[in-house]
């Protein structure tokens, strides 16, 4: 058991030495990370005290302000938000897309918030609940470029100047 113990020691040791190193110390590599995945991004957004870029300001006041509709129904101010016709598409990259007015909006939305964020297992969240939970963006919900991002099944980007919910997943019924 000693002999499996210095085994693993040694070659944990041997990969750390093999790894180059920018002498940042044990959190380079996912800083470095994080920061790759926002490159190129806009004079919105802005470098914390780690390295790691945050999201577009504006993209994150217009999710305070979506989130804030959409957990009061507020519909109508989310299609102020919403570019039209808005874009529904299926869980697959084969399902089709359907393009849906200002009048069929309401409908189709509520069932987007009250659909599972994934649909096959039991445990997981709403999409209401997904956006009560979500209170700011990251990193995480943005493209490389920061002009588009998500959360769960609702897509967002830059239409016409400013950022709009472009698009939703609804799960086959």
């Amino acid at each position: 058991m000693r002999t499996l113990f210095l085994l693993v020691a040694v070659i944990c040791a041997c990969a750390r030495a093999d790894a180059p190193s920018t002498g940042a110390g044990p959190t380079e590599g996912r800083e470095a990370r994080a920061t790759a995945t926002a490159d190129g991004a806009d004079a919105g957004a802005r470098k914390g005290s780690r390295g790691i870029t945050y999201p577009d300001t504006v993209a994150a006041a217009f999710w305070r302000g979506f989130r804030a509709a959409a957990l009061t129904g507020d519909v109508e101010r989310i299609m102020q938000m919403t570019h039209f016709p808005f874009t529904v598409a299926g869980e697959l990259e084969d399902d089709p897309e359907t393009r849906v007015a200002r009048g069929g909006f309401p409908t189709v939305f509520e069932d987007v918030l009250r659909q599972y964020e994934y649909p096959d297992l039991r445990d997981s969240l709403t999409m209401r609940e997904l956006i009560r939970n979500t209170p700011r963006l990251e990193s995480k919900h943005f493209n490389g470029e920061n002009q588009h991002f998500h959360v769960g099944a609702l897509y967002f980007g830059r239409e016409d100047g400013r950022w709009q919910l472009l698009e939703g997943y609804r799960a086959a019924r």
